[in-house]
């Protein structure tokens, strides 16, 4: 399970190669862009050095960070002990959090801006969201979901392959869900959609067009299938009948739910917004 990771860090900034002291670090939540304060010298050189407390308590469980963007090279230490590195601001990265301490535990992220680098501003530091993720030992891989739709007919035909780590085996559920519109109302399957079931909702389709269950209120669609131990990947498909289809003027999206479970307990998930 992925949690928004943006408080309480500490942040200090140095010229190149040099090491802040301990009472030089000052409270910053992220995302956080240290060029954009002094306007005056939005290129200048400079080490920003990102560091967090956080308590553990359960070593048994697996845990890892995914950055979603630093700007430009990142180092990261976890207990004194550098852990990663990634050189380049414009993706996103996830980090093993291999060497725990049950208790407290120190992160710092070196972020290292050297100019020139680009030929617009870029800024520099931790600029988009950090998610702290923790899971056992079988989980969803990060970036794992794909999905394909496209039009047969009178349904649209979707597509799912999930990417897993999953040495007990288990079950992959997928379960899609209608959204709010832009004003934070929730679509609904109203009378003027294309009633397919006895509830009113519409009707879903599994592999082979085996008929899965109605929406309900809000649920449009869902699979599952059965992963044996040690499956590193599961496809499944579902048709869906009239779905609301994404334009500039109306921007319809679903949500798609994706759970692993084993044993009968949900021991990762992961929710994605798409469109038709």
């Amino acid at each position: 399970m992925y949690r928004l990771w943006n408080d309480n860090w500490s942040f200090s900034l140095k010229p190149l190669g040099q090491v802040p002291e301990e009472g030089e670090y000052e409270p910053v939540n992220l995302p956080h862009d240290w060029q954009i304060y002094d306007t005056r010298n939005l290129y200048g050189s400079g080490d920003g050095f990102y560091r967090k407390v956080f308590v553990v308590k359960d070593l048994s469980s697996l845990y890892s960070l995914r950055f979603d963007g630093g700007y430009m090279d990142c180092e990261i230490s976890l207990n004194g002990d550098k852990i990663f590195e990634w050189k380049y601001g414009y993706t996103a990265f996830d980090v093993p959090l291999g060497n725990l301490r049950e208790g407290e535990n120190e992160l710092v992220v070196r972020v290292r801006y050297q100019s020139p680098n680009s030929r617009w501003y870029s800024g520099a530091g931790i600029y988009r969201n950090v998610w702290f993720r923790e899971t056992g030992s079988d989980y969803i891989l990060p970036d794992g979901t794909y999905v394909v739709s496209r039009r047969e007919g009178e349904t649209w035909h979707t597509e799912i392959d999930t990417e897993l780590h999953c040495p007990t085996g288990g079950l992959v559920r997928h379960s899609l869900y209608e959204v709010g519109d832009e004003s934070g109302r929730r679509a609904s399957c109203g009378d003027e959609r294309q009633a397919l079931d006895e509830s009113g909702g519409r009707v879903l389709f599994g592999d082979e067009g085996k008929v899965l269950g109605g929406c309900g209120e809000s649920m449009i669609s869902c699979c599952e299938k059965a992963v044996d131990a040690d499956a590193r990947k599961v496809a499944q498909s579902f048709e869906i009948a009239d779905p609301r289809l994404w334009s500039p003027d109306a921007p319809n999206l679903y949500l798609l739910k994706t759970e692993l479970i084993v044993d009968g307990k949900i021991t990762d998930e992961r929710l994605e917004k798409i469109g038709y």
